[in-house]
């Protein structure tokens, strides 16, 4: 105080005993509590719901704005599982936000068991989303069109969803191993038929069968 000019620093003295003045202590320790993240998320709604800017909301709390724009999303969705799951702890919030985009029917419920039995990690899960909602996709095309017949699809397991998605890995493995495979085919095919074009014996042959057309059709379309 003496810094900023001041003699005299202004305080209210109360005479209490021992026990009040612990009393008045824990109060104010209480007061400090941060707040449960339920709590908080309600806050967060309410301050939206008063026309407040992400980035407003951002300043006000001290919270980053990516967070504020990413849990504003899940309230505006009505995503009260995933807001559970993130104020429990189960899952991050970004986490949540990809599971959100989840069309899959039952989709959502079944990734947060799958995370929280360790069956799949954060950065698959874009992967499974897409596999789940094609899979979807599919599912709703034939039994729209089976002469009108509807069949109760029956509810997948975590185990299942490792096993899809386990499924897909091993079969885009295989195309790119097939690809590779092929590509190395057409280069030792491309450096053959370099090698039999400066045979003058070979060239030779050719001529004499008339074949010459035939090999450079050939030759042209293993080059490109």
């Amino acid at each position: 105080m003496t810094a900023l000019g001041e003699e005299l620093t202004p305080a209210i003295v109360l005479d209490i005993d021992e026990n009040k003045a612990y009393i008045m202590s824990l109060v104010e320790n209480m007061a400090r509590v941060v707040p449960r993240a339920g709590e908080q998320f309600q806050r967060i709604k309410e301050m939206t719901e008063q026309g407040l800017t992400n980035k407003e909301i951002s300043n006000s709390t001290g919270l980053s704005l990516h967070w504020i724009t990413s849990l504003t999303m899940l309230i505006s969705k009505g995503e009260n599982k995933l807001l559970s799951a993130v104020e429990s702890g189960s899952i991050p919030i970004s986490l949540a936000v990809e599971i959100a985009r989840v069309d899959f029917e039952g989709g959502q419920e079944l990734l947060i068991k799958a995370f929280d039995k360790g069956l799949i990690k954060h950065k698959d899960v874009g992967k499974i989303r897409e596999i789940l909602d094609s899979r979807d996709e599919g599912l709703k095309g034939y039994l729209n069109n089976n002469f009108g017949i509807t069949k109760k699809k029956k509810k997948m397991t975590t185990d299942e969803l490792k096993k899809i998605y386990q499924d897909n890995i091993s079969q885009h493995r295989k195309i790119k191993n097939k690809a590779e495979y092929v590509e190395m085919n057409l280069l030792i095919a491309n450096q053959i038929f370099k090698e039999l074009v400066n045979d003058e014996e070979f060239l030779r042959i050719l001529d004499e069968e008339s074949l010459n057309e035939v090999v450079n059709i050939i030759f042209k379309n293993t080059t490109n």
